[in-house]
């Protein structure tokens, strides 16, 4: 679902293990990917600052942060729809939620 030329930040890993992504599957649309882990001692003191400062950007409207519907991930089809007639979409991936 990434679009040409995209950037793919990897901010965890459910298994525990590194990402090895298809590089076949990444040069098609020439995709790059970064690793991101908010919680390594070089970003723990800039959080402050930086919650600070999104809040800011929020409360003066210049960072908006659009919702999107949350489909389950058996209704797949219905958020690939919605996707590509408006844009974002979540998905549940939760078993149990009603």
């Amino acid at each position: 679902m990434l679009t040409d030329g995209a950037l793919l930040v990897i901010y965890g890993y459910l298994s525990g293990r590194p990402f090895t992504p298809d590089p076949d599957a990444l040069k098609t649309k020439n995709i790059t990917t970064t690793e991101f882990w908010m919680y390594q001692d070089e970003f723990l003191p800039r959080l402050p600052a930086l919650n600070a400062e999104s809040a800011r950007l929020v409360a003066e409207g210049k960072l908006v942060l659009p919702s999107a519907p949350v489909y389950k991930a058996a209704d797949f089809p219905e958020a690939l729809a919605y996707f590509r007639n408006h844009g974002k979409v979540l998905l549940d991936f939760h078993p149990h939620r009603a």
